[in-house]
């Protein structure tokens, strides 16, 4: 995979349609940062995102709270 100088973020990604479109993006080269409410069950999709040769930064975060 051919890594671009390009990045994209996923807010809401869950473990379906977000974490498909994670895997879409990095797949195509693109880092990635995905952020969901509970961030501890970002890790499998990290984990599977770096085996696939991606890159991917994950977090805790609640697009509901402005602060």
């Amino acid at each position: 995979m051919q890594q671009r100088k390009a990045t994209v973020a996923v807010i809401g990604a869950g473990d379906y349609i977000g974490a498909e479109i994670v895997k879409k993006f990095a797949s195509e080269g693109f880092t990635v940062f995905a952020g969901r409410r509970n961030g501890d069950k970002l890790a499998p999709l990290v984990a599977e995102v770096e085996a696939a040769g991606g890159r991917i930064v994950a977090r805790s975060l609640d697009a509901r709270k402005e602060e």
